[in-house]
């Protein structure tokens, strides 16, 4: 358990529910690794959350993450507005007509292919930002999925898996890897018994996200409880429209 192999446990449940269950999977791996993590003595109760009233001070899992969530949140806001930019001025539209010209991207394989890359590129281009990259590439997919007739659910999850793949662990942009890199290097002064980690050896040992590209690929390649999304007349004529 010491190794993190605890953390792929959320694969193995995922891997069976199919496409429908990707949150559903992480929320069970998230809690399936909580309670290991307890039992093997990986952490205790006061890890998530403790307070010191001499100081007043609180913190743990759960209230650092809040606080770490609260600046990207602002920015999240701002990223949103950019997006809706984009809409109103018909940029979204334009592409999604040009693309949906070709016969490939017309067919749900397509579709998830060139939404997968697209929004991997875009997560290395922000550096290894998962959320703005999916929400940037979440309106092209939309249309293109619908226009293919791809279930909403499954272009959720598509865009999700692919992001969190190996895109952000890209040693040359990933402000998670590099930053991490920076903290073991600070660490390592004080304590010289903390091992030196080297940014590409890190990124080729990330077993749990190079499965998550494996799945992926199995999703798009193999059709793995691919679904069909029925046609509303609205929606239909939209269609119709980007293919003329």
């Amino acid at each position: 358990m010491g190794c993190g192999c605890w953390r792929l446990c959320w694969l193995f449940w995922l891997w069976p529910s199919g496409t429908n269950n990707v949150l559903y999977g992480l929320v069970i791996g998230v809690v399936t690794a909580s309670v290991i993590g307890l039992i093997t003595g990986l952490f205790t109760f006061g890890d998530f959350m403790y307070f010191v009233p001499e100081t007043g001070e609180m913190g743990g899992l759960v209230p650092d993450g809040v606080m770490a969530l609260s600046g990207f949140l602002v920015s999240l806001f701002f990223l949103y507005c950019v997006i809706e930019v984009m809409n109103q001025s018909g940029a979204i539209d334009v592409l999604t007509t040009k693309l949906a010209t070709y016969s490939f991207m017309r067919k749900p394989l397509g579709v998830e292919l060139v939404s997968s890359i697209v929004v991997m590129i875009g997560t290395v281009l922000l550096s290894g930002m998962v959320i703005p990259a999916i929400l940037i590439v979440s309106s092209l997919m939309n249309r293109l999925g619908e226009a293919a007739g791809l279930d909403k659910t499954r272009r959720t999850n598509m865009l999700i898996m692919a992001s969190t793949s190996v895109s952000p662990l890209i040693p040359i942009s990933s402000v998670y890897l590099n930053g991490t890199v920076g903290d073991v290097a600070s660490l390592q002064r004080v304590y010289p018994f903390i091992q030196n980690i080297d940014p590409f050896t890190t990124f080729f040992a990330s077993i749990y996200n190079w499965l998550t590209l494996v799945i992926v690929l199995v999703w798009i390649f193999a059709g793995v409880n691919r679904k069909q999304e029925t046609m509303t007349e609205p929606k239909l004529a939209s269609v119709e429209k980007m293919s003329k």
